[in-house]
């Protein structure tokens, strides 16, 4: 936890942390921004941790209240809870995150496993996102290697 608190630290933003609890476990975020500012939520990649996200989109602080949502179950301060991407328990959590963030409609920022916990918010509660930017993407579906591997090869 020192080694992320200096990663974080070592972005020179000013910031507040907030635990969130939800129905999965508590839910780290960081908020920087413009207060009153256009809400965007950021979301982190799988195995990922806050810190090196908002490196990667410092430039959105400037004009955004930017919310980088931790996901629970993956590294950072979040709860070890991991769920499940076969079912909707991930859209829940988001949902559960937002209501205690109390943000209504938010533009969602996330890449690569966060794809697909956007696409869960999506299904649940569509009207929570106003617009979502992709980034590498690899959580858009679901499938077993054998799968994977079968259409890679065999198209």
């Amino acid at each position: 936890m020192k080694l992320y608190d200096r990663a974080v630290s070592d972005l020179e933003i000013e910031y507040e942390d907030r635990m969130i609890d939800t129905r999965f476990g508590h839910s780290y975020v960081i908020v920087t921004g413009p207060a009153g500012a256009f809400p965007v939520v950021v979301l982190h990649g799988g195995n990922e941790y806050t810190p090196n996200t908002l490196r990667n989109i410092l430039s959105l602080c400037d004009k955004f209240r930017v919310y980088a949502i931790e996901t629970i179950g993956h590294p950072g301060k979040s709860a070890e809870t991991r769920l499940s991407l076969d079912e909707d328990s991930y859209g829940e959590w988001l949902v559960d995150t937002l209501d205690g963030l109390d943000l209504e409609s938010v533009n969602v920022f996330c890449g690569s496993y966060s794809a697909s916990i956007a696409f869960r918010l999506a299904k649940i509660d569509p009207g929570r996102i106003s617009k979502i930017v992709l980034v590498s993407p690899s959580g858009i579906t679901n499938g077993s290697t054998i799968t994977f591997l079968r259409k890679l090869l065999f198209p």
